[in-house]
């Protein structure tokens, strides 16, 4: 079965270690998680590109290079290295502008515009389409008269769930749904639990029809 987009690892990245050829310049090392809103899970390939202050010119312009750029690893953890290949006396070599985004998420900016400062070290949170290749959920609360849907295009992992008498939801996936022990179906809840071909949930899709076949 085809895998969609967000399965792709390229974590298998470098930086170019002839840009950083300075040492001293690695306390510049911009180090932070990235994790999911909704799932509270780290979000994996994230991409992080960042802005590095190379040198100010004799007209006091800063000069940049946006070349910088990274992904998060399993556990949503990054690290962004400012280039400092400009090898003078001006050269400030940090990082001075930052943006962090995933596949089917929100975009976060830090630095210029009004934005917030870069932050040496922080954790991210990302509004973010939960529909991974195989998804896991942990901790959701469902609270009375709420409706919540949990899915993955392959298989769904579900640990500390919890559907609240009154509320109610579905869990599917494509191929198979594991539930552990710890959640928490309460009386007066109503929750669906199957397998069905799964799509993410996007507005361009809205007032069309889908059509697939099942074979096993």
């Amino acid at each position: 079965m085809e895998k969609p987009c967000n399965y792709y690892d390229s974590y298998n990245h470098f930086y170019y270690e002839e840009l950083n050829n300075i040492s001293g310049f690695q306390n510049n090392i911009i180090h932070g998680q990235i994790i999911g809103e909704l799932s509270g899970q780290p979000i994996k390939d994230a991409v992080i590109f960042g802005k590095t202050l190379l040198y100010v010119d004799d007209n006091g312009v800063g000069v940049c290079d946006e070349n910088n750029h990274t992904f998060s690893d399993n556990n949503g953890n990054f690290q962004i290295i400012p280039y400092n290949y400009k090898a003078t006396t001006q050269v400030s070599g940090t990082i001075i502008d930052m943006r962090i985004s995933a596949c089917g998420a929100e975009d976060i900016h830090r630095g210029w515009l009004n934005a917030p400062p870069v932050p040496p070290n922080e954790t991210f949170t990302l509004k973010k389409i939960n529909f991974d290749y195989s998804g896991i959920y942990n901790g959701i609360i469902v609270h009375p008269n709420e409706n919540r849907i949990l899915q993955a295009w392959e298989s769904l992992t579900g640990s500390n769930l919890t559907f609240e008498a009154g509320s109610s939801g579905e869990i599917k996936a494509r191929s198979n749904i594991n539930i552990l022990t710890e959640s928490i179906f309460q009386n007066n809840s109503e929750v669906h639990i199957y397998t069905t071909p799964t799509y993410s949930n996007c507005p361009d899709f809205e007032n069309f029809s889908t059509e697939f076949n099942l074979s096993r």
